[in-house]
């Protein structure tokens, strides 16, 4: 065992048989999506530097970055008609929040910021931006395959395009509806 790449220390106790070893973690376990994550962060910066580099191109120096998030960025911008600018610069706007009655909305195609009711949420819960799936109630559950799953209506969609989901993802993702649903049952 003394010889063992994993050994950190030990220590022999005098007086008695009793020895105390310290060894190193000699495997891991990756069960949760790291890299993925990691992925999607470094993919965030670079549509956020791009978008700020647009902006800095369009406005030079009227445009000054007051703050940055790990996905988001405060931009303070001088201009006659912010809402002007950003029709001319649409596809590079989520206006998917935007009430259907704001007077923006009114001047660009419905394509450009209607939520597409025809694309099916994904397969598990997705934070961020910009296709937002943000989940309003579960409906169910059922046991399939023996794994727990259950039924999530999304915001923004019909109740015919609810989803199942995996139980796990949904307890470490969204735990409390997944309390309130449990709490109900």
């Amino acid at each position: 065992m003394l010889a063992e790449l994993a050994l950190v220390g030990h220590k022999i106790f005098h007086g008695s048989n009793l020895i105390a070893v310290h060894q190193k973690q000699t495997n891991v376990v990756l069960n949760k999506p790291i890299y993925v994550r990691a992925s999607i962060l470094d993919l965030s910066k670079y549509f956020m530097y791009n978008f700020y580099n647009h902006i800095k191109r369009k406005y030079g120096d009227r445009a000054k970055l007051c703050y940055t998030d790990t996905d988001s960025l405060i931009i303070k911008i001088e201009t006659e008609d912010v809402y002007a600018d950003m029709i001319e610069d649409a596809d590079l706007y989520d206006f998917s929040d935007y009430p259907e009655e704001h007077p923006l909305l009114e001047k660009l195609p419905a394509d450009q910021w209607r939520v597409k009711s025809q694309r099916a949420p994904p397969d598990s819960v997705i934070r961020g931006r910009p296709e937002r799936y943000v989940p309003e109630r579960i409906i169910k559950h059922r046991t399939r395959k023996g794994q727990l799953q259950y039924l999530v209506k999304w915001e923004r969609y019909p109740e015919d395009e609810s989803t199942w989901e995996p139980a796990d993802r949904l307890q470490e993702d969204i735990p409390n509806l997944v309390r309130i649903y449990n709490d109900t049952k």
